[in-house]
């Protein structure tokens, strides 16, 4: 009987976390993200990102961050060796990270079509100021706009939030209704 009420509570768990209510949030009426709802707005994780939530009990953080194509591939080919598109601007932003995060080690490069959008999806773990950090992120690319997107937690919840942490990268969605 005691096994059978650890399964049945372990079960309530697990289809809990699995059926979190989300939030769809829209920017700028140009991309939107949908979120757990227990995310809340967040104003200090990246001074460059148009969205920041994050959920500190359950050390779950989400950015993203949009940059104009022309620009991007004007510095891209003004700049670097790498091709003026999606795929020299996820070499551009995996050569910063190689200098910011310590001891990274990168995933293989997925690239997928993301609701209409090319995308390159990539898991990093390494340290960044002595804390052994988890990112699932995105490089995707809209009409006018590159977007990054960032999910992180400790490398200790990496198995307990990965799937999360996927499944709100592939929600993101740019709206038709932008045309700058």
């Amino acid at each position: 009987m005691r096994k059978l009420l650890l399964l049945a509570t372990l079960f309530f768990i697990i289809s809990c976390q699995e059926n979190e209510k989300t939030q769809t949030i829209k920017i700028k009426n140009q991309y939107s993200l949908d979120l757990p709802e227990s995310l809340s707005l967040a104003t200090n994780l990246n001074t460059d990102a148009s969205l920041q939530y994050q959920n500190v009990f359950d050390d779950l953080y989400v950015i993203v961050i949009d940059e104009s194509k022309q620009v991007i591939n004007s510095y891209i080919d003004d700049n670097t060796d790498f091709p003026p598109n999606l795929n020299g601007y996820t070499q551009l932003l995996k050569s910063g990270l190689q200098t910011s995060v310590t001891n990274p080690i990168f995933s293989k490069t997925e690239k997928k079509q993301l609701n209409g959008s090319k995308s390159h999806q990539i898991s990093l773990s390494g340290k960044v100021d002595d804390y052994e950090i988890y990112y699932e992120f995105a490089h995707i690319e809209g009409k006018n706009h590159y977007y990054q997107v960032f999910v992180w937690t400790s490398l200790e919840k990496k198995e307990k939030l990965s799937t999360k942490m996927k499944k709100i990268i592939n929600s993101f969605k740019e709206l038709k209704s932008r045309g700058r």
